[in-house]
């Protein structure tokens, strides 16, 4: 989203407000605003509408085709962002606030109500069922190491697939960003004893065999086993733990990614950590965010 507010002065005294309202949204943010506000525009175009300004009957009509598409409440939510952010940007008047807004997102949301469905928490059993059927090539080298670090350290899936060289010191795995911490502040996440020394070894052979000095930790491998600079995405750590999962005979529909990162907050659990403790360890900030992740 090109910012083009009307200002006075020199050039260069506008650059760094550009710079912070660039900044005020997380890459992956921006990426799915990008993708709604085309969608938008493709809706007006076809329609011969204004998308830029919006009319609030306009985006009104959107959001209710979307939800009469079957979209998901959050989506339409989303969407309703994306563009609330594009006209703050170019300096409009953001048609979201109009009430008929907010009353449109209540009534989707109560006519398909959000059925968020958690994925199955891995046990440690199973975890070691894929790790064993793993195969030593480099593409089993570092998929053994994604599924014992996010595991271990109950990461999120961006949160593996941001990691870089020089995150990992020891025993502490260092998060630039994160889910809970869109500012970029960092977090610290201690590897417990317990599944220190396995981890060590792990990324010590993956970044061995693939030559990884420094940059992302987690690549692309190309067939033949040539590891590539390119970073995995989320969504690539995902795919992967479903493919491990399935190739141990493991059920893989109702698991996810996510599934390692309920696994060990399950597993704390189970050892009999307190409420405290498991929020320390997911870095949830409330005991509800929290329940979903236990499954005992």
């Amino acid at each position: 989203m090109t910012q083009v507010l009307q200002f006075r002065g020199r050039r260069n005294d506008w650059t760094a407000v550009e710079k912070f309202l660039a900044a005020r949204h997380a890459p992956s943010t921006k990426l799915m605003y990008r993708s709604s506000v085309r969608k938008f525009e493709g809706w007006c175009s076809e329609r011969g509408l204004s998308s830029l300004p919006a009319e609030p009957n306009t985006l009104a009509m959107f959001l209710a085709a979307e939800g009469e598409a079957g979209r998901a409440p959050s989506t339409i939510t989303r969407h309703a962002a994306a563009i609330r952010a594009e006209h703050a940007d170019r300096g409009y008047t953001d048609p979201a606030t109009d009430p008929i807004i907010a009353a449109l997102k209540q009534g989707i949301r109560r006519d398909r109500p959000k059925a968020r469905k958690a994925k199955l928490a891995l046990s440690k059993k199973d975890l070691g069922r894929i790790l064993k059927a793993l195969p030593g090539d480099m593409a089993g080298l570092r998929d053994r190491a994604i599924l014992l670090i996010g595991f271990a350290g109950a990461l999120r899936r961006s949160e593996i697939a941001g990691l870089k060289v020089r995150d990992i010191e020891g025993d502490v795995i260092t998060l630039r960003r994160s889910k809970t911490d869109q500012e970029g502040d960092g977090q610290r996440v201690v590897v417990p004893a317990l599944y220190s020394a396995t981890l060590a070894a792990a990324l010590v052979a993956w970044r061995e065999a693939g030559g990884i000095a420094d940059g992302y930790l987690f690549r692309r491998v190309r067939r033949g086993g040539h590891v590539t600079e390119e970073k995995l995405t989320p969504h690539a750590v995902g795919g992967i733990f479903k493919r491990r999962a399935t190739a141990a005979g493991l059920d893989a529909e109702p698991l996810g990614a996510h599934s390692l990162r309920s696994g060990r907050i399950t597993e704390e659990a189970a050892r009999g950590a307190s409420a405290w403790e498991l929020m320390r360890i997911s870095r949830h900030r409330s005991v509800r965010s929290l329940e979903a992740y236990v499954q005992l």
